[in-house]
């Protein structure tokens, strides 16, 4: 068991004590804010096709599992992230931390992206803005936190801090650009198709 350094920086079984800055709660609470911003999106959404009924009815429909894999995408490095950030070992803790930075660097573009677009929408009336505001807020402050504690958390092992970081990134890009080959695809698809129908209509 190592003897230098603090008396209370090691466990019992040598295992560095890395301190989490409080990085495990801000994860938990960007969790509910996602959460929270797309049932209110989900909400707004089918509150104005009641008031528009047949309105984008023709628009191509994303397929359930498509939407299933587009959470998972973000969702996966970010449960496996809380994993090994509960974890003693400063090495997972490190992974951790990387995990979360990357996620949450993209997520902050996301939610700078969402804030920006329901600005520009200000004049229009849409329900629910006020609270998929205040979930964005709160997103962002997460995410603000948990990347600065992330650096904070790595720097003790940065080499798979960083490995971690940039395997996470190119995974979300790459998952990121087959899912929208992906829709575009079956949106060409669904075009295709009500052209042929409209034709056989008409003949």
């Amino acid at each position: 068991m190592p003897t230098d350094g603090k008396p209370d920086s090691w466990d019992s079984e040598g295992n560095l004590l890395v301190p989490l800055h409080g990085i495990r709660k801000a994860l938990g609470l960007s969790s509910f804010a996602t959460v929270a911003f797309f049932w209110f999106g989900y909400l707004a959404d089918k509150q104005w096709h009641e008031q528009h009924p047949g309105g984008g009815a023709d628009s191509f429909v994303i397929p359930l599992w498509m939407s299933a894999l587009r959470i998972a995408l973000p969702l996966l490095p970010f449960i496996l992230s809380g994993l090994l950030l509960s974890n003693r070992s400063e090495i997972s803790k490190a992974a951790g931390a990387g995990l979360a930075f990357a996620v949450f660097s993209s997520g902050l573009l996301f939610a700078i992206a969402a804030l920006f677009s329901m600005f520009f929408m200000q004049f229009s009336p849409i329900a629910y803005r006020l609270q998929e505001l205040i979930a964005i807020f709160v997103f962002l402050a997460c995410s603000v936190w948990i990347v600065v504690s992330a650096l904070r958390i790595g720097k003790g092992s940065g080499g798979i801090f960083f490995l971690m970081v940039v395997t996470t990134t190119v995974c979300i890009i790459w998952g990121n650009h087959a899912l929208d080959a992906m829709t575009y695809k079956l949106g060409r698809q669904h075009e295709q198709r009500k052209g042929q129908t409209a034709i056989e209509m008409r003949q």
